[in-house]
């Protein structure tokens, strides 16, 4: 017994945290920084916790803890923790106690830590429940307006609905929900069609909390109408646990029969790449620009991932941690982009920025720049993996296909680019917190250094991967 609760004391941190803030939170207390103090405080604890019982997990049957794993969730726990860091501000601004948003964020940790760690389809069940569920709240507790609208969530419950018919069937074939018990019976049988549609009601779940195409309206509305801190973390954070998850099912389920869904996955993608790069080229909302080419992005990166070679992973990774670094920088700028004590949310808005935040402003272009994947910037390097797979399989198509939804995409991001530099001020910018140009100093600190270490992120990226084939 003592053993499994040490085991699962990073679990048991998260947990413990979201209970305090909450505890504080009905009593009264009306204290942001506290709270969001002792929020980064469980999430440095749970990080310590977990790289120090990195291969043991308290239910073996639901949960395996390896270095992937421990890679992932180092990520996830770093970036909520610098998440918090800049969120602070906005509560802070806005002299809001932000109790439910700390104590809901840790409980959203734990929830996607079960997803990474999960080996066993009941134990991933309960973490797209748990997650869903936790989402459609913040989305109605934290909207970006004083009426109390209520939101439509039936497409998210629907989703797990689906899932849940979808994991009935398979048991009812399998006799199990093991990952390695589904694997074995698919390498000895094969897949029939009620099967491989059970199988997709897996799937489609991680699609869902990746906005991938057609599962995109749900994911836009909360980018849309919640407050800058939420629709900045769901744009960051999750994306992270569901394409892991999704690795994962694809290797530690789905191997003997991939290629059955390989051509599926190939018209995903490129359907969120040109629905993506098309829609943020003629958006006008700031964020809604970023949420749309993040669709364009996680297109790229399943195309990559649907070789499903270790190189061909490794790639996807490399673009996908680039382009969230990048991303977390984007959104960080945003609480620069405030006037009159509002945050500015139309491109047009931001208008002759370059004068009044000049920081800010190179700081945009930067960013924006390495998503593009432009040389010498560090999105030059996660473009060069892409295409150097798609060469690598002779696939010239795709490569063709991939570089005209770019085209697309570029006329969106100097659209940011034109507005910020080359069009004359509309407004007057309040003072930015020095706090949101310390986070940024840190996040193109980060590009550099990785910039300039390529090899060493690269290489230990590449022996937690290729262990796994």
């Amino acid at each position: 017994m003592l053993e499994m609760l040490i085991y699962a004391s990073p679990d048991i941190a998260l947990l413990l945290g979201a209970a305090v803030v909450f505890a504080l939170k009905l009593f009264g207390k009306e204290n942001p920084r506290l709270y969001f103090f002792l929020t980064k405080i469980f999430l440095a604890v749970a990080l310590f916790l977990s790289l120090v019982f990195y291969n043991k997990t308290f239910a073996t049957t639901y949960f395996a803890e390896n270095s992937y794993t421990t890679m992932i969730k180092v990520i996830l726990y770093l970036l909520s923790i610098a998440w918090y860091y800049v969120s602070f501000k906005w509560f802070a601004g806005k002299n809001l106690s932000g109790g439910l948003y700390c104590a809901g964020g840790l409980i959203l940790t734990e929830t996607m830590c079960i997803l990474v760690s999960a080996v066993n389809l009941i134990s991933f069940a309960a973490g797209i429940i748990l997650f869903v569920s936790i989402k459609n709240f913040f989305v109605e507790k934290h909207r970006n307006t004083d009426k109390q609208q209520t939101e439509n969530n039936t497409f998210g419950w629907i989703i797990i609905f689906l899932m849940l018919l979808g994991m009935a069937w398979i048991y009812k074939t399998t006799s199990s929900f093991s990952y390695d018990d589904i694997k074995t019976y698919l390498s000895i049988n094969g897949l029939d069609m009620k099967s491989g549609l059970a199988f997709c009601t897996i799937i489609i779940p991680l699609f869902y909390m990746l906005t991938l195409f057609p599962l995109i309206f749900d994911g836009l509305s909360a980018g849309e109408k919640t407050i800058l801190p939420v629709s900045g973390y769901f744009a960051i954070i999750p994306p992270i646990v569901a394409f892991s998850c999704l690795f994962f099912i694809f290797h530690l389920i789905l191997s003997p029969i991939y290629e059955v869904f390989r051509p599926a996955l190939v018209v995903i993608s490129l359907l969120s790449m040109y629905y993506g790069s098309i829609e943020a080229k003629t958006e006008k909302n700031l964020r809604l620009v970023f949420y749309y080419s993040s669709i364009y992005h996680f297109g790229v990166v399943l195309l990559i991932m649907s070789y499903m070679e270790a190189y061909a992973v490794l790639s996807a990774y490399v673009y996908f941690i680039i382009y969230i670094l990048a991303e977390f920088g984007i959104f960080t700028s945003m609480y620069a982009f405030k006037s009159r004590g509002e945050y500015i949310s139309k491109v047009d808005d931001i208008a002759g920025t370059y004068q009044p935040l000049p920081y800010i402003a190179a700081s945009v272009m930067i960013l924006v720049l390495s998503m593009l994947g432009t040389p010498p910037l560090l999105g030059f390097l996660g473009r060069f993996y892409i295409t150097n797979q798609m060469f690598d399989e002779k696939d010239y198509i795709l490569v063709v296909l991939v570089l005209l939804s770019l085209g697309v995409l570029v006329s969106a991001y100097l659209k940011i680019i034109k507005s910020v530099y080359f069009e004359s001020r509309t407004k007057n910018f309040d003072r930015v917190d020095k706090g949101i140009y310390i986070s940024l100093f840190v996040n193109i600190m980060l590009v550099m250094i990785t910039l300039f270490n390529t090899y060493e992120i690269v290489k230990i990226a590449k022996d937690i991967i290729y262990k796994m084939f």
